[in-house]
């Protein structure tokens, strides 16, 4: 399998479980037939971070889409993100944007 196909791979699990607050490691590599350390291994090869890492990322990403969207309240794009946990939300939505959720809405409606 070739990075590309494996990125895309690991983008259709993590897909297929956005929802899922409950979504870990373990059940990414048993959905990708891959041991936790190989996966492991493969994704901070390719992508430079670690599965969690990863599954974060493309969270925050469909976060900042549907809020781009103009999905609300944000308390409820965090769950449909499969983030149950407003403070964590909040980390790891600022860890990438440099804005709080409510910041960056903001931001969206000053700038729109």
């Amino acid at each position: 399998m070739t990075n590309e196909e494996f990125l895309s791979r690991c983008s259709e699990v993590v897909e297929a479980n956005l929802t899922n607050a409950d979504f870990k490691v373990g059940d990414m590599a048993y959905s990708l037939a891959m041991s936790h350390s190989s996966l492991y291994k493969r994704l901070r090869d390719v992508t430079g971070m670690s599965v969690q890492e990863y599954v974060n990322d493309y969270k925050i990403g469909k976060a900042i889409d549907r809020l781009t969207a103009g999905d609300r309240p944000v308390k409820m794009v965090a769950e449909r993100c499969g983030i149950s946990d407003p403070k964590h939300f909040r980390t790891l939505f600022r860890r990438k944007t440099g804005l709080s959720p409510i910041e960056f809405v903001e931001k969206m409606n000053t700038a729109g």
